[in-house]
Formats: C-alpha cells, structure tokens, sequence
C-alpha cells in the first residue's frame, strides 16, 4: 500500500520535508528514504540520523514538483469530464430509481450577458440564466449551452424559455428548434452584436423518449424548480431524472344542495392524483415537461386513444382524452389516479400495441358521475336559464345530438383507465360530446390613446368554443378608438346570423356583428396551460356575492362599467349553484400571462388581468383562507383590460 501511494507522499515530502536542513526532523528522511527503497542511513557515513544528501534532495524536488502538476492536471481534466459530460439517452424503462432534485441555484440577473436591446422596466421579472453543460455534437460541439427564462417578449406574453449556445460568453447562437424561439421578436429583442445567428443547438433531452407502449413527447422547457408533490420516477436514460407531474388544486367541500356537482368534486378530490405528463431534468437542473402518448396515436397529431386503436369487447366512445375537461385547462391527455383497486375495473379492450384498457365495474362509480356531470349536466343546467331550454342548448354546441340519459351515457364507457410504464393507473375521459368553454367569458377591452390598428393573439395553443368576433388564423385585427370601440378589420370572418344571442353572455353579440361595433373582445375555451394554483382568498355568504365583487373588482382596478360587465354574467353564474357560501380568489396579470399568454400589437402600456377562481361551499370553513394581496394598476398609456373567470 505504501509503495502505491509512495510517488505522492514523496513529491510531498520532496518539495516541502527536504527543504529542511540538519536540524530537521529525521522522521522525514527515514520515510523518504524507505519509499525509495534505500536504507535509511545508506548515503550517511557513521550512520548519523539526520544525514542530509543534497543531491537527492534536488533530484527528489524535481519529482515532486513533477508528480506535483500531473496530478493538477488530472483532477481538472476529470472534473470537467464529469461536470460537462452529455449523456447519450437510450429507451427509458422503468427500471432505476430517478435520484432526487439537483436543480441549483438558478443565476438570475437584469441582463447577464448584455443580450438586450433594452433594459428591464422597474418592477418587471427579471430574466433568468442557466447553464446547461457544452454541446456535444454539430458545428457548435464544445459551446457552453445556456437556458434563458424572460418575459420580455410582450407585457401579456407570459414566460418564454429557449436556449442559446456561446463560444466565450461575449456572442451567442440562438437555437432555432426551442419549442418557444419562434415566440421571441429576436429583431427587437436582441442586441445584433451579441446575438449573431440561429441555428439548431442540441439539447441534453431528446425530442422523444420510449417507454415501452408509450412514447414521451417533449414539450416546453422550464426554469422553475420542481414543485411540492414532486415524486421520482424511474429511468435508466443516462444523465436524465423523471418526475411526476403534481395534480395542484385545494381540495375544497362542496355544496350539498347540488348532488351531481358534489359527485364531481367528489371524484376530483378522490381520484386526481397527478397529470400523466412526465417531468425530465438533466444534470444541470433544466427541466422539460413531456406528454404520455401512446404509441398507438404518436406520429398523426393524437395524444390519447381512439376506438380504432383497441380491440373492445363492447361498443366504447369513437375518442378519449382529458378527464373531466373543462375548468379553463384542458391540460394533457390524462390524470394519474389515486385510489384505484384494479378489483374495481373490468378490462373491456386491448390497444393494438398491447395496453389493458379497463372501466369501472360499477356504473354509478364516481369517475363516470362525474364524467355525466361535466359533459351533459352541467350543460343542461346553462341551457335551462337560457330561452331555447336545456336539450336545444346542449343540441347546439353537440351538432344537433340531443342530451343522453345517464344510462345511455355510461354504457358505452366514458372512462378508461390504463397502467403507465411506471405501473401508474391513468385515466381518461371520452371526447365525443363538446364543451361550450371552460374559461367563463373572458372579455378584453382595448383603450389606446387615439384610434390604433391592433392585432391580439394567443402563444399557447386555444380550444375555443366562442369568438366575438372570429378569432383569425393570425388572430383578431381591430381597430379602437380611446373609449374602447373596436371595429373588427376582418370581418368577413364572423357570421352574424350564426351567432347565438339567446345565450347568456352574447346577447349584445348579433347587433354589435351586424354594426360592426364592439365593446371587446370576447372568447371562451380552454388552454393547453396548468390551471394556477390558487393562494388564499374569502369565503362569501350567497348574500354578500354583489358587494364582495363590487369591492375587490374596484381594488383591482375596473373602472364602474367593466365591473357591471363582469358582475353581470357572474352574479347568475355563482348563484346558480345553490351554496349558501363561496370560496373566492383572483388570478391577477403576473399568473395569467403564465396561464394564458398573449401578444398585443402595438405593445401595451398598462396591462390588468383579472380572473375569478371560485368553488361552492356547503358550510362556512372554521379556518378563514388567508386574505389575498390585491394590486391596482395606475392606468398609463395605452391600456389593456381583461377579465374572466372559472367555468363550473
């Protein structure tokens, strides 16, 4: 063992021990000369025991100084090995433990590396950096890879992630394959002398990654770290953790007073777990979010199954898709179940590339309670205030197909549950019966300081089920005046017959259609985008609704007639469900340009989003939520006006 480590210890004791003259210690000459295998006192005549030979002592510094560097050298050339390495993804199995979080601190600064043409506006999220190891392979191989995280692209645009690649920190590559570089108006952005070109930078994650009958998806890129309920997932894909993808939402009581939504709360506070998509991080701590698809859908524009895709045992749905849609968010293809005992399903098909597909066994499960709930109930409920009545409402938005029994509903399955390559119970609803939006009347008001040509689109991908006016395939083009009178500059688009004003909401609609004159835009739908987690709030008696919307709707900055605007499609939203109390929160500007972003061209002044999370309570809770920390607005400019809120 001596003899291994001897060259170390001596080029130790070489460059520091020897330089010690006659009055030195003899211990350190009896161990140097014992690593050299030669006799302590062999070059010492009369056997003195502090002997000094000066020629050896010169020779044993050189070795050391020698052995010295190479080690340095080694230490370096292996550190950077290990830290700069990029994996070689392979087929993830489920098979190996995904380790636990190693996202690190996250750099964050106004403008790191003087990429911008302008400076941050005081008070706005700064950008954030991370370096994401070197690139391996293409005609930038050995570049630093950097993530950048920056809301600077338009004051509704929400959050943007790409990556970019540099040589020595001072020009940068901009990756042309990010989900989200189309996103960003580079010429405007970017100063020119930093950000020189465009060009497919490799990332550590790759585009897709199979999982036995399934195939991973990437979709967009993140910065932020992994979110409470975070779990590991297993993986052998070398350099890369899986995470599950938490389910965040309170879980509230309900009102008892409506026994088919009580179901439904019901079933999304036993059964939702998590969403089915799958979270992957390299070593550097970038994160991506990828969707489970199956094999059977990848490839044609599917995320989830189809009739054709499975053999059935009976007569299922033609499509499946997102459990209980609706709430604004169609988020995924699916939920991770909890609380699933496989005695309680019935496998009713095979897909063709081999999944088990089940059902519950029991036709009043909650699962499929619920299902009926979101897909005819709760439109029949609409339809029913409405004039033309709850079966010709539901007949409207379902190309004439009237409304099916609860038994008729439940006997072709409506839910589908399925084990996941992680042995996860997945479930997934059908899609054949439509919404008629889940996002509850979002209006946007335009005012700019003289009448503006303005174009207004969204970034994230839209289910809309109403638009007023037809929302175009570069989205809507209007022209306002400072009142806020918008004249739609397509309106070829917009059938006004076909426009239906009986329904609550639009009956404005058809006359502003036909005089081409509108107070704003208005749409309903659902996003692609994780529904917020809401932070405090009131619970509000039915009675005091009028004056709580009235207060807090002004502290948030509407001016008297958005909030009449407002208040008079939600009042009869709210009170239709019968709750003696409500749980009410509010989604301010920051959380909806991460939930639903957009681009307003000219760019705003003045931005204020507003959305109401609310639910029913059966009781007031004992516990009060924590009073949420209203902002206003100093409306300067030319301002932007939106407010919605959460479709139940």
């Amino acid at each position: 063992m001596l003899s291994r480590f001897g060259p170390i210890v001596k080029w130790y004791y070489a460059a520091f021990a020897l330089r010690r003259r006659e009055s030195d210690s003899p211990w350190v000459h009896t161990k140097v000369h014992e690593i050299e295998n030669v006799g302590p006192h062999s070059h010492c005549g009369g056997g003195s025991p502090i002997c000094y030979n000066e020629s050896m002592n010169k020779r044993n510094l050189a070795i050391g100084i020698g052995l010295f560097l190479a080690a340095i050298i080694i230490i370096i050339a292996s550190s950077y090995y290990w830290i700069h390495r990029t994996p070689h993804p392979t087929n993830s199995i489920a098979s190996q433990q995904s380790s636990v979080s190693i996202v690190p601190p996250i750099a964050t600064s106004a403008n790191a590396y003087g990429l911008f043409l302008q400076p941050l506006d005081e008070g706005a999220s700064p950008d954030e950096y991370l370096d994401d190891g070197v690139v391996s392979a293409g005609p930038y191989a050995g570049y630093h890879r950097i993530a950048l995280a920056s809301w600077r692209n338009s004051e509704m645009g929400g959050i943007l992630t790409i990556i970019l690649a540099t040589k020595d920190y001072k020009t940068f590559i901009l990756d042309s394959n990010t989900d989200q570089s189309a996103a960003f108006d580079v010429a405007n952005l970017f100063d020119p002398a930093k950000v020189i070109a465009a060009a497919p930078i490799p990332l550590t994650m790759p585009a897709t990654i199979e999982e036995g009958n399934f195939v991973l998806e990437r979709n967009g890129l993140q910065l932020d770290p992994l979110a409470t309920g975070t779990t590991a997932l297993a993986s052998n894909v070398a350099g890369l953790s899986f995470f599950n993808s938490p389910y965040q939402t309170n879980r509230e009581p309900v009102a008892s007073t409506d026994t088919a939504y009580a179901s439904y709360a019901q079933a999304m506070n036993t059964y939702l777990g998590s969403y089915s998509d799958v979270l992957v991080q390299d070593e550097s701590g970038l994160i991506a979010d990828y969707a489970l698809v199956p094999r059977e859908s990848f490839g044609d524009g599917g995320s989830a199954f189809s009739s054709r895709e499975f053999r059935a045992a009976s007569d299922t749905y033609a499509t499946y898709g997102g459990l209980f849609p609706g709430g604004c968010s169609a988020y995924g293809i699916a939920y991770v179940l909890d609380n699933i005992d496989k005695s309680d399903l019935i496998q009713i098909a095979t897909s063709t590339a081999g999944t088990a597909l089940y059902a519950p066994k029991d036709a009043n499960h909650l699962l499929n309670k619920g299902m009926y709930y979101v897909k005819v109930t709760s439109i029949e409920n609409d339809g029913s205030a409405s004039e033309e009545g709850a079966a010709q409402y539901f007949a409207s938005i379902n190309n004439g197909a009237l409304p099916p029994t609860y038994a008729e509903y439940v006997a072709k399955d409506p839910v589908i549950i399925f084990q996941d390559p992680w042995g996860r119970w997945v479930g997934e609803g059908e899609q054949v019966y439509d919404l008629p939006g889940g996002c509850g009347k979002p209006v946007i008001y335009l005012y700019p300081q003289k009448p503006t040509e303005v174009s207004l689109n969204f970034l994230a991908p839209m289910h809309l089920t109403t638009d007023i006016p037809t929302y175009g395939p570069s989205g809507w083009k209007v022209m306002a005046s400072p009142g806020g009178q918008l004249k739609d500059l397509q309106p070829s688009l917009t059938d006004c017959a076909k426009i239906n004003s009986k329904m609550a909401g639009s009956e404005y609609a058809q006359s502003a259609c036909e005089e081409n004159d509108y107070p704003y835009l208005y749409w309903a739908g659902t996003t692609e985008g994780k529904y917020p987690v809401p932070t405090g709030g009131w619970a509000v008696p039915q009675k005091d609704l009028s004056a709580f919307l009235d207060d807090k709707l002004g502290q948030l900055g509407l001016t008297a007639a958005e909030k009449a605007d407002m208040t008079s499609y939600w009042i009869p939203e709210l009170l239709a469900k019968k709750a003696p109390y409500y749980r009410m929160s509010f989604f301010q500007t920051d959380q909806m340009n991460r939930f639903i972003p957009m681009e307003v061209s000219p760019r705003p002044d003045t931005v204020i989003r507003v959305f109401l999370d609310w639910s029913p309570l059966s009781t007031m809770p004992a516990a009060q939520p924590q009073p949420q920390i209203l902002h206003a607005v100093p409306r300067n400019g030319f301002t932007v006006v939106e407010w919605g809120g959460l479709k139940q």
